[in-house]
């Protein structure tokens, strides 16, 4: 099965086994009631695995309580771990004016916890029913992690952002607006195309965008 669900500012993604899926990233604490009910208009009754692409606020803040509901253990990038254990986002590094500006909104929280399973390399998820992996690819954040599946669907959580605001030419890729490191994500974007070869992206916020358009957006940065 393939779902995409949107959130208040966040894109999650249903895929695998449709009774039995791995949900990848969970948004806000505050969207918990939001992606319930979306699991369950779903048919999903219990999920296989959460993956967090990273483990800022608004990709990992409900986990705990979906894990709770769904019976599903939580997969983070290892780095991340003391993301979830603090609560918060920690320091979050604006890659522009606007978003130096709209940071102060960010600064939102969650119930501390602890992830089960946390990546340091290749982790195979046909155990959980979906014909891919997860591998390690620090920069948004020390332990950002990507979704790569056999049939050529990457899922790149923060590595860009798709559009303007998330809402106008989604399919177009940008800086996002927040990064621990800005320039290796754009290494790190250029590396997936050449070494995974997918077909399309789905990101975190807009999206998804197309491999051509993800090479065209490496090229400019580069120049």
């Amino acid at each position: 099965m393939f779902k995409k669900i949107k959130l208040s500012v966040t894109n999650v993604y249903l895929v695998g086994r449709p009774e039995n899926p791995v949900l990848i990233d969970t948004g806000y604490f505050g969207d918990a009631r939001r992606l319930t009910r979306a699991l369950h208009r779903a048919g999903v009754k219990k999920l296989a695995l959460i993956v967090l692409t990273h483990g800022h606020a608004d990709h990992a803040g409900c986990a705990q309580v979906i894990r709770e509901r769904f019976g599903a253990q939580i997969a983070v990038g290892k780095a991340d771990q003391q993301i979830l254990r603090g609560g918060n986002n920690g320091h979050l590094t604006p890659t522009s004016l606007l978003a130096k500006l709209y940071k102060p909104l960010l600064n939102r929280t969650f119930p501390p916890y602890s992830a089960d399973i946390e990546i340091e390399q290749e982790f195979d998820l046909r155990p959980y029913g979906v014909e891919g992996k997860i591998l390690p690819w620090p920069g948004h954040t020390p332990g950002s992690v990507i979704v790569s599946l056999d049939n050529g669907q990457v899922f790149v959580g923060d590595i860009i952002r798709g559009g303007f605001l998330s809402l106008i030419f989604q399919g177009l890729p940008l800086k996002h607006y927040y990064s621990d490191d800005s320039a290796r994500d754009v290494k790190n974007l250029a590396a997936i195309l050449d070494r995974i070869k997918p077909q399309i992206l789905y990101l975190g916020h807009g999206g998804p965008v197309s491999a051509q358009a993800a090479r065209a957006f490496c090229t400019k940065q580069a120049v």
